[in-house]
């Protein structure tokens, strides 16, 4: 089962920062944005290298990448 839930009782890090990434679906026109919360007081140089790589538009960047597996409300991954 890939199912993941969050518990409710635990209380989630403070949201630092967001970072966003718009995505194409083939069944829209329009791309659609994805809003992600960063936990920079728990992991700052993560937040710090994720925020780099979402902003660039050079060829280090998220820019044209494919998500092959989603886990909603959990995780996304691209390669």
């Amino acid at each position: 089962d890939d199912t993941t839930t969050i518990d409710p009782s635990i209380d989630l890090p403070k949201i630092t920062q967001r970072a966003y990434l718009d995505i194409k679906f083939p069944k829209y026109k329009e791309p659609k944005r994805l809003v992600i919360g960063l936990f920079g007081d728990v992991m700052p140089k993560t937040v710090e290298n994720f925020l780099a790589l979402s902003n660039s538009s050079n060829d280090v960047s998220y820019n044209g990448a494919t998500f092959y597996r989603v886990l909603s409300g959990m995780s996304i991954q691209d390669g």
